[in-house]
Formats: C-alpha cells, sequence, structure tokens
C-alpha cells in the first residue's frame, strides 16, 4: 500500500504525476512491475493498493552481492598494483601506491657561485 498525503500533492503541485501513475499502474501488464489492485483515498490521503511481493531476500542479496563485488574489485585493483610494481622494480620506473598517494617535493635553490 503507498499512502499519499493530499496537502504534499496540492503543495508540490504532483496532481498530473499522481494521476499518470495511477492509470499506469493500473494499466500495466509486466511480470516485473507490481499491478495496482484498487485506489481509494479520505479526506487527508490518497491510498494505491497494490499485490503484496515479498521481497526482503532479493534486497538483501543485492546489498550482500554488491558489498562482495566492491571487496572484489578492491582486491584485483590491489593485486594489480602489487605486480606492476614488482615488474617495474625489475625494469626500473614508476611505482604505484595503493592506500596513499606518493608526494615528493623538490626545491630548487638558486646557485650564487655565478656572479
Amino acid at each position: 500500500m503507498k499512502c499519499i498525503r493530499k496537502d504534499i500533492i496540492v503543495e508540490n503541485e504532483q496532481f498530473e504525476n499522481i494521476k499518470l501513475e495511477k492509470d499506469i499502474l493500473f494499466q500495466v501488464d509486466h511480470p516485473f512491475i507490481v499491478n495496482m489492485e484498487y485506489v481509494f483515498q479520505n479526506d487527508l490521503r490518497i491510498y494505491f493498493i497494490m499485490k503484496f511481493i515479498k521481497g526482503g531476500e532479493l534486497f538483501r542479496g543485492f546489498a550482500v552481492f554488491g558489498l562482495f563485488g566492491i571487496v572484489l574489485a578492491t582486491g584485483i585493483w590491489v593485486l594489480g598494483a602489487v605486480v606492476f610494481n614488482l615488474i617495474t622494480e625489475l625494469v626500473g620506473g614508476i611505482r604505484v601506491t595503493v592506500l596513499e598517494e606518493e608526494v615528493v617535493a623538490r626545491t630548487v635553490e638558486p646557485d650564487h657561485t655565478h656572479g
């Protein structure tokens, strides 16, 4: 059930959007979109009644998979940086740091011997 306060609809000038949402949800026939069963209202709110779909496990799975993906991508990046650093140590060259950026500050002092 979706409850929408009428004062919010009026305040934000959302009447056309709410009407469009209602029309679409009544007409849609797609396996991945929940159809609306019924609409009613009282003095304060509009209620959209839709079929109940149990989906907590799906959302929890997405959260776990997303976290796993981030950890996996970080691990791959660290491994790549280590391999890159090993290769560049052998041939000499630039070095990549994963945890912090290395900054080398060089100052050039004027040569006062000429004069």
